[in-house]
């Protein structure tokens, strides 16, 4: 009788490793498949500000003068337009940095859509705009953004690199 006792008990013991087993397998698996909704969500969220500047000839002009002559060339609608414009950008790239921060996003896509970010900073437009909303974003991306937009080489995002003279 203990015999069976022992065995039963040690089957129940195996039981419970499995379960276990199983439950961190389903762990794992769940937080792959929220990293990859995070890496998807955000990616399209990436394509739509690409779509919205292609699809839209009067923001995407817009977008370049401001981008170049900042937001005092802009008439007042034009400005509320491009202010808005590039904080609906910001907060896709907030989102990503928070996603980023706990360990949901791609380090390869982080860094691909890190130097989109320090490259469009260097823009005098976007310079400006930051200035105007810096304070509607959390104290963490703030502090981000203000270190890693200035750090680094900027190349410009719609121009061709220019070769250097030998």
């Amino acid at each position: 009788m203990q015999e069976m006792s022992l065995i039963i008990q040690m089957i129940a013991n195996i039981a419970v490793i499995a379960s276990l087993v199983f439950v961190a397998f389903q762990v794992r698996m769940g937080m792959q498949m929220l990293r990859d909704n995070a890496v998807r969500n955000h990616t399209d969220k990436v394509q739509s500000v690409s779509r919205m500047l292609s699809e839209n000839p009067q923001l995407c002009e817009l977008w370049a003068r401001g981008s170049k002559a900042g937001l005092d060339g802009l008439s007042d609608a034009e400005r509320v337009q491009f202010v808005n414009f590039y904080t609906h950008v910001l907060r896709v790239w907030e989102e990503l940095y928070l996603q980023y921060k706990t360990g949901l996003m791609d380090n390869a896509l982080w860094a691909a859509n890190m130097t989109i970010l320090r490259d469009t900073h260097r823009m005098r437009g976007a310079q400006e705009a930051w200035a105007v909303r810096r304070h509607l974003f959390t104290a963490p991306f703030q502090d981000f953004y203000d270190a890693y937009a200035s750090e680094g080489q900027a190349k410009p995002l719609y121009e061709l690199p220019r070769e250097s003279p030998t």
